[in-house]
């Protein structure tokens, strides 16, 4: 687990800096009914039943649609870390807390934005559903036959993974066809998996818990209008 990188505050330092520089030559607002593709990167800060909230970085991509104030984003973003520990509980004889090791956290994520007013630097807010899943996880001191370790395989890979709700405040600065941005996200957390067979509950846990928080910045790409310009004012 590690701390999270100082170089994260010396870019938002840049950015703020960065950003007032290019308000001054900034083109006019993004416009409506726009595609955009992006990229962005920062640090992933999380907690796992074994860990206390610690920091890993992370990189994603998004597809955003801007139809006047509203906008719908898709993004996936992955954080990498090494070696990093959580466990769950198996009821079954003999009763056990797992011990599991994994390295990423994957999250897929969808949202509709809402963009108050129309400007070349512009603020937004969202609220989207998302899927969180840890990155191939592995199930420590296994033993017992093959079909055995899959079984405890596939409880791992399911309190590895959940659905949760997700919300988003950003700043975006427009230049020509290009928007820098940054946004800060919140991931909701979600109760203990409890897995049952025969009626028997046999596991229960999450391999995460508490909110996932993300920091990121990158940029977007304008590909053109999301519906024909009949008035000649797209792009």
């Amino acid at each position: 687990m590690r701390k999270v990188p100082q170089w994260l505050f010396g870019a938002v330092v840049l950015a703020a800096s960065t950003g007032r520089l290019a308000a001054q030559t900034a083109g006019p607002p993004i416009g409506d009914n726009q595609w955009y593709i992006g990229a962005q990167g920062g640090v992933l800060l999380f907690e796992t039943p074994t860990q206390t909230r610690g920091a890993m970085p992370m990189v994603g991509g998004h597809l955003m649609i801007n139809l006047r104030r509203v906008a719908f984003l898709l993004q996936v973003q992955e954080g990498f870390g090494s070696d990093e520990t959580a466990n769950y509980f198996e009821t079954t004889a003999p009763a056990q807390t797992r011990q599991v090791v994994f390295n990423d956290i994957r999250m897929y994520n969808g949202m509709v934005l809402v963009l108050p007013w129309k400007s070349a630097i512009q603020p937004y807010i969202g609220a989207g559903v998302s899927i969180i899943h840890v990155v191939h996880p592995r199930p420590q001191a296994v033993l017992g036959s093959p079909a055995v370790q899959q079984i405890i395989q596939d409880y791992t890979n399911r309190v590895g993974s959940y659905g949760a709700g997700s919300f988003l405040v950003g700043l975006q600065l427009r230049v020509s066809r290009v928007a820098i941005f940054g946004q800060a996200q919140i991931w909701t957390t979600s109760p203990n998996e409890f897995i049952n067979s025969g009626g028997v509950v046999v596991a229960s846990g999450r391999l995460l818990q508490g909110p996932i928080h993300t920091l990121t910045a990158g940029l977007r790409i304008g590909l053109g209008s999301a519906q024909e310009d009949t008035k000649g004012g797209g792009y």
